[in-house]
């Protein structure tokens, strides 16, 4: 938009005016209501995929790490979806923090749990993925 030593106009600068207004009218609305914490600058949505390994028993975790996303002390609400399943129905999605209950800045745990009325199906041979949100500050 512009070269170094070029000078300004007053077109250029409407146009960055214009810009930001978009920016603005544009930018995604959230709020962060959770724990005691009420944000609604500077509140981020991250989201991605869980891989859950394949296991022989009726659960197994996948561990998903924010990296700096999140600002230290946050504790994200995290919400994951239905799995890509393999054809089966009986599957249900925990969440839980890494070493404790509630996900923190750090990242979380995604579990898939499996309850099949054939409890020879009580697992899943296959790798799993699990899609999930985390909205934080």
């Amino acid at each position: 938009m512009f070269v170094d030593g070029e000078p300004l106009d007053r077109d250029k600068l409407n146009q960055v005016a214009n810009n930001m207004q978009w920016l603005y009218e544009n930018t995604p609305r959230i709020s962060y209501k959770a724990f005691g914490v009420n944000k609604s600058v500077g509140a981020k949505i991250l989201a991605g995929s869980g891989l859950v390994p394949a296991t022989k028993s009726t659960l197994s975790y996948a561990t998903v790490y924010f990296g700096s996303f999140f600002s230290q002390g946050c504790q994200p609400m995290v919400v994951a979806s239905p799995i890509q399943n393999t054809g089966r129905t009986r599957f249900e999605v925990v969440v839980r923090g890494i070493g404790r209950n509630q996900p923190d800045h750090r990242g979380c745990q995604i579990g898939v749990t499996t309850d099949e009325y054939n409890s020879t199906l009580n697992n899943h041979p296959v790798q799993l993925v699990v899609n999930w949100i985390a909205i934080g500050w």
